[in-house]
């Protein structure tokens, strides 16, 4: 019986491979110019990402490195193809064609469902003519108390860390930028950074790491497999928390919409700018809701919030994170960028204006090179449709999917000298004159970059003037190990002592 089987599953194997180099032959043909690692049958090159996230980082790395700007890998039957040369990557950003994301995306679908980052590129145009003004500079000033008052916070909670030699600063981090994109988003409060035991933080935690988990094991792609999988049920369990929380919030503010609108008597976009009381997130995607040309459902406000949740969360914790690590390793910018914040707020104890954030400059130059040297998103994906030609020379085939290393670009020596090293001066205005645009982008580029790129900045400016004007800041080992999650982290944390200021 056992010989029975065994014979069984390698005729299936044996047919599945022959089924995919038939589909493949074409692709197999055009590639075949392109260098990358050995393709077997069945797994491809699979075997070349590693165990894990960090593997996955380091072997991206060591396969730039050996392979070129342009090289190909194959995840069983999919093409990929990693470009890390800027003028390569030009032609696929600048495109408004080559817009779709990559199958593994889909994985992000029940969670973000067809929101901005996981829409196809149909729906997505849509969705971003709707929801850019929600990122005007009026709505953003509106959110400036809000990062200042969650900042506050998490200066309190790292007074029990003064005096400990080391600690691990990312946690803190963390809890404030969920504090802060919960607030900004729903106008609710779940208190992460006083609250232990926040059953939202813990269901958020456990859907992004099993998004994480399937993406590298190919036996949980399917859907079957996944649904069955020990962690794809705690996945839906803890998914059903978060999507039944945000219905009731959303609820609630259809009500409290209402009564706000029938006292106004001014036009949308009054409302939207003009007003005084602040309008979140939701508030936003209801008001345009409301209006008949614009088909929202309450499924697509749901997928609309979560993903801002979802992409403007760990991002800005990522980056945030690593600028303290820089900055606690850099005695001599931490001081300059503290002095900065000194100068602008003047000798008291005042939170920053919207005004005031923007003119901290030499603070802004430590977040874009701390962005360049860690990129929160460190690549990109992409899916072909049709052929495409690179600058370099190669033809890549429809049906490919495209990986754009943005951690790699950012290191070109003829960009940035001495690329390893932190230099906030590589971002002085008249460095950026000439410089190619495209060897620089943090939050991607093109049709389909960041629409929240601003609202992340003020944040990060907020967070960190902060901590500069209360704590001294030294880094303590071990230093950051990558890894290259959803986004990227530091497996050992960030570790550093501090010295409270007077």
């Amino acid at each position: 019986m056992i010989i029975l089987l065994l014979v069984s599953l390698l005729s299936l194997l044996i047919l599945y491979h022959l089924v995919e180099q038939q589909r493949t032959s074409r692709m197999r043909k055009i590639i075949s110019k392109v260098p990358g690692p050995t393709k077997y049958p069945i797994i491809g090159s699979s075997l070349e990402f590693g165990r894990n996230s960090v593997e996955l980082m380091t072997n991206l790395q060591r396969m730039a490195a050996d392979y070129g700007p342009v090289f190909k890998v194959w995840m069983g039957p999919t093409l990929y193809v990693v470009l890390s040369d800027a003028r390569d990557v030009e032609v696929v950003l600048s495109s408004s064609v080559h817009l779709n994301k990559p199958q593994v995306y889909d994985f992000l679908k029940k969670w973000l469902g067809t929101g901005l980052v996981s829409a196809p590129a149909v729906r997505w145009k849509s969705q971003r003519r709707i929801l850019t003004p929600a990122f005007h500079f009026k709505i953003l000033e509106t959110y400036i108390d809000i990062f200042n008052a969650n900042a506050r916070i998490m200066m309190g909670q790292l007074e029990k860390e003064v005096g400990n030699e080391k600690f691990d600063i990312a946690p803190y981090v963390d809890k404030c930028t969920l504090d802060v994109i919960c607030e900004t988003a729903m106008a609710t409060s779940i208190d992460a950074q006083l609250n232990e035991e926040s059953q939202f933080t813990k269901s958020l935690k456990v859907v992004s790491k099993a998004v994480l988990v399937r993406a590298f094991k190919p036996w949980l792609f399917p859907e079957f497999t996944f649904n069955l999988s020990t962690i794809g049920r705690e996945f839906s369990k803890h998914l059903e928390y978060i999507n039944s929380y945000v219905d009731k919030v959303i609820a609630q503010k259809k009500k409290s919409l209402a009564s706000f609108q029938s006292t106004q008597d001014t036009t949308k976009d009054d409302n939207l700018y003009g007003t005084k009381q602040r309008l979140v997130f939701l508030d936003l995607l209801l008001m345009y809701a409301a209006d008949p040309a614009v088909h929202l459902s309450d499924d697509d406000i749901r997928d609309e919030v979560n993903t801002f949740m979802f992409a403007g969360h760990d991002t800005t914790a990522s980056t945030i994170g690593f600028a303290i690590h820089l900055l606690a390793s850099h005695p001599d910018v931490q001081e300059r960028a503290r002095e900065e914040v000194k100068s602008v707020l003047g000798e008291t104890d005042r939170d920053p204006t919207y005004q005031d954030l923007l003119n901290l400059r030499y603070l802004e130059q430590v977040i874009k090179e701390t962005l360049r040297l860690y990129p929160a998103v460190p690549y990109i994906g992409r899916k072909l449709f049709q052929d495409l030609t690179l600058p370099s020379g190669y033809t890549i085939p429809s049906g490919a999917a495209l990986s754009l290393f943005f951690y790699k670009i950012h290191r070109d020596p003829e960009v940035f000298p001495e690329p390893e090293k932190f230099n906030p001066e590589n971002f002085l205005p008249e460095r950026l004159v000439g410089r190619f645009a495209f060897s620089y982008t943090p939050f991607s580029a093109g049709p389909r970059n960041c629409i929240g790129q601003k609202f992340a900045m003020l944040e990060m400016k907020a967070t960190l003037s902060r901590l500069l004007l209360t704590y001294n800041i030294t880094s303590q080992p071990p230093a950051p190990v990558l890894a290259a999650e959803l986004i990227l982290r530091s497996v050992t944390g960030i570790n550093v002592r501090l010295e409270k200021r007077s």
